[in-house]
């Protein structure tokens, strides 16, 4: 019979806390973020998000990925691959990540790897544990659904981000700039740790207790200053 969720959960934490220090491979997607924020709940600051970046990469991705270490208050890192050459694109992510490990004196460097990529993707996990990484959510024997779960009891903002295939290579600057002026008006109502996400016309906004609190007091005005923006509904939420 599986174990239950809280059961590997448990599992992941005792295997995090034995590493001492790890670096956090960190795409922004829910696997790596779950990783990540019990990294940072067992080791402190002796967790580090590094999220390593192909040319292609869409820059409003790497802004939710900022948004969302910030509130789980890691150090994040940024790497930039180059185009070209014969050395395929993980193979160099997984040489960029050792490096940074290497550089800040960290002992581990993990990935977000879980149980359904041993079957989906294991040429690529494969050549991961080859190259030292390892993946304490496929080690606890977590799902992505399980993971999924697990995100959304402890309020992670991206728990039901669904995973895309490729990079989208054109950016839809609207919605950027107007994500871009909701954080502002969010931020000068005192929730300077917040983080904003759209879908369609609904404004997703996670912070923490005392601040969600706060935004609550000033619901109306909120929904009112966010309408111009396009935003008709405001869903306010608790990320720790």
């Amino acid at each position: 019979m599986d174990e239950s969720p809280e059961r590997k959960l448990e599992k992941l934490r005792k295997k995090v806390r034995s590493l001492n220090s790890a670096v956090i491979a960190y795409s922004g997607g829910v696997d790596s973020t779950l990783l990540l924020r019990i990294c940072r709940e067992e080791l402190g600051k002796n967790a580090v998000a590094v999220t390593v970046l192909p040319p292609d990469y869409p820059e409003e991705e790497l802004v939710v990925a900022r948004r969302i270490a910030r509130i789980i208050g890691v150090l994040h890192i940024v790497e930039r691959l180059e185009e070209g050459g014969i050395v395929s694109r993980d193979s160099k992510a997984h040489d960029r990540l050792r490096k940074v490990a290497r550089k800040m004196e960290m002992d581990n460097v993990l990935n977000g790897s879980h149980r359904d990529d041993s079957a989906n993707h294991s040429q690529s996990l494969a050549a991961a544990r080859k190259s030292g990484l390892q993946s304490p959510l496929l080690d606890s024997g977590l799902t992505k659904s399980e993971i999924r779960l697990l995100a959304k009891m402890l309020g992670l903002p991206n728990w039901n981000k669904t995973s895309s295939s490729r990079p989208r290579k054109i950016m839809d600057r609207g919605k950027d700039e107007r994500l871009g002026k909701a954080q502002g008006i969010v931020e000068k109502l005192g929730a300077k740790k917040a983080m904003v996400l759209a879908e369609g016309s609904r404004l997703y906004v996670s912070a923490g207790r005392r601040e969600v609190v706060g935004l609550a007091r000033h619901l109306l005005a909120l929904k009112r200053r966010m309408k111009p923006l396009g935003f008709t509904e405001v869903v306010l939420s608790l990320a720790s």
